[in-house]
């Protein structure tokens, strides 16, 4: 693992300051066939750590893939944000609108093992009321890849909201990524959307929301910026929450 992998891991066990409100962290195993771009067959472990405090929040994830071909694939994702309530003093309510942040965020690969893969993000982040919904979320940030020569736009909405079917609890998380054309070296825009629906398994068990079961759906239009790569396939997914 590179130095910049475990930079990222130890962010996701770093003690929290006394002030910080709350913490979130989850391993999830997915498996899923009929990837590109390398072997069909692929199986992913994903460490996600979310915390929140009086400064403003932070994001990471972690991703180790099982390839057949290279072996383990690193890549993970780092978010800082600042709400500007906290940063001004004044509240930045308007509409469904209940903050407004400042956000930084970087994001980085073990892949190519020639040039690794680097974008760096700055934006804002819209956070929104929404009934059911735990998270609902807008980013708009201004996206550099490295490999690319000029800097695009990345927007992406993010959710998590919860429901239930009889007295079956069900989750429905996940993002939606669009990178514009400019930002990719080869032109062309990409779009990678990852929907979740999850059952509250745990419940049956006696952990109640720490373990859950379901599928993830991957799509991703012009993968890695190359023409025409598209990809959409389920993986099966059981998530681990801690």
């Amino acid at each position: 693992m590179s130095r910049l992998h475990r930079m990222l891991a130890m962010i996701l066990f770093a003690p929290l300051p006394a002030y910080s409100g709350w913490q979130a962290t989850n391993l999830q195993l997915l498996h899923g066939s009929d990837y590109i771009l390398g072997p069909a067959d692929r199986t992913i472990l994903t460490l996600e750590h979310a915390r929140g405090g009086d400064l403003g929040d932070l994001f990471v994830f972690l991703d180790a893939t099982d390839r057949d071909d290279i072996g383990t694939e690193y890549y993970g994702e780092i978010y800082g944000q600042i709400g500007l309530s906290n940063l001004t003093g004044r509240s930045w309510r308007f509409g469904p609108v209940k903050d407004v942040s400042l956000s930084l965020g970087l994001n980085a690969g073990s892949e190519p093992e020639a040039d690794p893969f680097r974008a760096w993000l700055a934006g804002v982040s819209l956070d929104f009321d929404a009934p059911v919904f735990q998270l609902l979320q807008l980013d708009i940030h201004a996206y550099r890849d490295e490999s690319a020569s000029h800097t695009g736009v990345q927007i992406t909405p993010a959710w998590d909201a919860r429901f239930h079917v009889g007295a079956q609890e069900f989750r429905f998380r996940g993002f939606a990524d669009w990178i514009s054309g400019r930002a990719s070296a080869s032109g062309k825009a990409q779009l990678l959307t990852q929907p979740q629906l999850l059952w509250n398994l745990g419940k049956s068990v006696g952990i109640h929301d720490s373990l859950w079961l379901g599928l993830e759906y991957q799509y991703w239009r012009n993968k890695y910026g190359v023409p025409g790569g598209k990809e959409s396939l389920p993986q099966v997914m059981l998530m681990l929450g801690f």
